[in-house]
């Protein structure tokens, strides 16, 4: 958090008027302590708690507090790569007035751990995938999202029951679905610090591949093995920082590796969904009653 608050004081100060939020989940002392010390450099930030945990709820409390037209969320492992950030996301609203939610992508940092290269990997190959099939639509990432505050709310903003990656499905779904435009844009890519290493990765991997939003019937990464394929042979492209190294050569097998994790967590999560529905029809019933315009 710490990186991502320097990086937005260290911003070519705006002409216009911002806010900076910082939601903490559930309430910190030593958080609330480093935005008064930001705070005291002349960065305009202002701390809030939400009751309970969960990122959409802090999200959601952060958007009712804000005042600005537009919505910029990061998350407390991302920082704005460069000085420049805010102006070009201010030129490109400005110059593009149909984008009304804008994603960026997940950018590695200098000296990121093998597994941190392959989540971000992942999770940029995932938005490109979404982007060029038929069947899906550009899907944005919580940790670098911008959308225009009416829309936000106009959708529902982000569904508190829903965790992992299902909640950003489904509001850009929802985006969608009311005739708005979703862009994915790297002109507001982030610096992404996953922090783990292989086990939490392949563990965030296996739940992902569970994971459904409330209104849709597919899992999010119904992939069939041959688009797989064809996704990881682009991989190495998505990271040009690697190079050629030999971090580089490790980086397909292990995006390989990662979405086998992916697709028999979705096996899984397909089997339990057809449990449930054949007992009580719930998912089903929670989907129709949640979003009764989709």
């Amino acid at each position: 958090m710490r990186a991502c608050l320097r990086s937005l004081l260290n911003q070519h100060r705006p002409t216009y008027a911002y806010q900076i939020l910082v939601v903490c989940n559930p309430g910190s002392e030593s958080v609330r302590a480093m935005t008064l010390e930001f705070r005291a450099m002349g960065l305009p930030v202002q701390y809030y708690f939400s009751e309970g945990r969960g990122a959409n709820r802090a999200r959601n409390k952060g958007a009712k507090i804000a005042e600005g037209r537009y919505l910029l969320f990061l998350d407390d492992d991302t920082e704005l790569p460069d000085w420049d950030f805010l102006k070009r996301i201010r030129d490109r609203v400005v110059g593009h007035r149909t984008e009304v939610a804008l994603g960026g992508f997940y950018l590695s940092p200098q000296g990121s751990s093998l597994p941190a290269r392959v989540y971000n990997c992942a999770a940029n190959l995932w938005m490109m995938k979404a982007s060029k099939s038929p069947h899906r639509r550009p899907v944005m990432v919580g940790g670098c999202t911008l959308i225009d505050r009416q829309i936000f709310w106009g959708v529902g903003g982000f569904e508190e029951s829903q965790e992992g990656a299902a909640e950003e499905l489904a509001l850009s779904q929802r985006i969608q679905a009311r005739g708005h435009k979703v862009v994915l844009s790297p002109q507001i890519s982030v610096h992404h610090y996953f922090q783990g290493g292989w086990t939490r990765l392949y563990g965030n991997a296996f739940r992902h591949g569970q994971a459904k939003p409330a209104n849709q019937n597919q899992r999010l990464d119904s992939i069939s093995s041959r688009q797989v394929l064809s996704l990881l042979r682009r991989g190495r492209a998505i990271d040009r920082r690697l190079g050629e190294s030999a971090l580089a050569r490790l980086l397909i097998p292990s995006l390989a590796a990662y979405y086998f994790v992916v697709l028999t967590g979705s096996t899984v999560g397909k089997w339990l969904g057809r449990r449930s529905n054949a007992q009580d029809g719930y998912l089903e019933a929670v989907g129709s009653q949640s979003h009764p315009d989709l």
